[in-house]
């Protein structure tokens, strides 16, 4: 869940001074974007030319014409609306898999999580996984839902049966049965009727899907989207007969491999992977969501709340923790400690560099890599920053800054506060922090923050400069405001 940067605030200080800020967390575009797939007649077309009947393996236009669908402003298959790639924010479209993509040399979850994974041109790339010839979501492999007459439902991301037909079958319909492989009694292509070519004593060309009188040879002109075994057209790649392309079948199990897209590839086992297996592709297995070694499978440990333990071998997740955990109260003896200034400690240029790198907040790569880079330059100015390296949200940095200005009592609140929070969510895993936070202080914390309204009369008074309205909500500038009162 996401909150407002002026929310989370608010909630730290009761709307005290902050809540003016108007601050809005920004939205950005992580990995795919919302990709239009209507399955239907294109809109602004004359209401039933272009559809899933008349244009099966391409897609239609704005004027309703039916495109090939494998162009990058007019992509899609089985009769769709086609999509611009480009606009779309993608970098091609797969003419295999008739859907947009980009490539991602380590597909998965964390840079193609509303899509899947597929093969382009021999590399790794994220497609928009709602395309009936590659399906599926999450980072994982993408799944070819013709091979099994089933249809791409693009709400989620996922097979389903369906009526056979050009929508969803390469082969030819018998009934309502795909026929992938095609044979003289059942020949057809495109998803139409198959025909029993032995009724016409012919034979059934498996790359046009036609009967003829002789038997084809299978070649790349006859065999384009298969792999010839014999004379046989294999148009549904197996991992015993892989292909494309007209060329031999290979057997990809000889070399202990699994075909995707007509191309043998490695498969993953504990013997080719010092790390985790996930899709058939080895990964390192030390982030949270992708965790494992020896060529188990990845594990998921932010689904069980926990981490993954990178020193343990085998790599696991750690033990399950207690998010948020229960908080025994607050002693008398916990208070915020009262700030002195020890001026020279920093410089005009450490501070510049901390509102340059800190500007989008504490926890940004950015001032996170200050904060090390500073202790290797210069040890006293990281350490005179230190009270304040926390994100406004939190608060702690802000009570920190006004603890000189405020009495024992107040400081012995703010404290309680901060020690509330810090206790109960100090052991979540990192994409739980927040929620815990939020969840606590309506919780557990809640009667410690009401009690943190003592400050306001600093924030506007004597301790203005510790106020981040007074810097726009700007967290870098903030902090080296601060820290020239502090340190400088």
């Amino acid at each position: 869940m996401t909150y407002s940067h002026a929310g989370r605030l608010a909630r730290m200080l009761v709307a005290i001074a902050v809540a003016a800020l108007g601050v809005v967390a920004g939205c950005g575009r992580s990995d795919l974007g919302l990709y239009v797939w209507d399955g239907g007649v294109a809109e602004g077309g004359d209401g039933g030319a272009c559809d899933s009947t008349t244009c099966p393996t391409g897609c239609c236009d704005p004027s309703g014409t039916c495109r090939q669908g494998t162009e990058l402003n007019a992509c899609g298959f089985g009769g769709g609306t086609c999509n611009d790639c480009q606009q779309e924010g993608f970098d091609f479209c797969d003419s295999q898999a008739h859907a947009c993509g980009t490539l991602q040399p380590t597909c998965d979850v964390t840079n193609c999580a509303a899509g899947c994974c597929t093969l382009f041109n021999g590399q790794l790339a994220c497609v928009s996984g709602v395309s009936s010839l590659a399906c599926g979501s999450g980072g994982q492999k993408c799944l070819d839902c013709t091979n099994s007459g089933q249809q791409c439902d693009p709400s989620t991301h996922a097979c389903e049966n369906a009526p056979c037909g050009p929508n969803n079958c390469k082969g030819c319909c018998a009934g309502s049965q795909c026929i992938g492989n095609e044979s003289d009694a059942q020949c057809g292509t495109g998803g139409l009727a198959c025909t029993d070519c032995t009724q016409q004593k012919e034979f059934c060309n498996a790359g046009t899907g036609q009967c003829v009188g002789k038997p084809p040879l299978c070649d790349p002109t006859t065999c384009a989207k298969g792999c010839c075994a014999g004379d046989v057209c294999v148009t549904s790649p197996s991992d015993t007969q892989c292909g494309i392309g007209g060329k031999a079948c290979v057997d990809c199990t000889q070399s202990g491999d699994t075909c995707n897209g007509g191309t043998c590839v490695s498969t993953c086992t504990a013997k080719t992977c010092a790390g985790c297996c996930e899709s058939n592709t080895c990964f390192a297995g030390f982030l949270d969501s992708r965790c494992g070694s020896g060529g188990a499978a990845c594990a998921d440990c932010t689904q069980k709340n926990t981490t993954c333990d990178t020193i343990s071998t085998p790599r696991v997740c750690a033990a399950t923790q207690t998010c948020p955990a229960t908080y025994g109260g607050c002693g008398s003896t916990v208070s915020t400690p009262v700030l002195k200034q020890t001026p020279g400690e920093c410089g005009a240029s450490d501070l510049q560099d901390a509102a340059a790198a800190c500007s989008l907040g504490y926890s940004s790569t950015a001032c996170q890599l200050f904060f090390q880079t500073e202790k290797q330059i210069n040890a006293g100015c990281a350490s005179c920053l230190a009270p304040f390296a926390y994100d406004f949200q939190q608060g702690t940095g802000i009570f920190d800054c006004v603890s000189p200005y405020v009495g024992t009592t107040c400081n012995h609140s703010t404290g309680c506060a901060s020690d509330c929070e810090s206790q109960s969510c100090g052991q979540c895993p990192p994409n739980s922090q927040q929620q815990c936070e939020f969840q606590v202080v309506q919780g557990q914390c809640q009667t410690y923050f009401q009690g943190v309204t003592c400050v306001g009369n600093a924030l506007f008074g004597q301790a203005s400069f510790c106020n981040p309205q007074q810097y726009g909500g700007n967290y870098g500038n903030w902090l080296a405001g601060v820290g020239a009162h502090y340190c400088e």
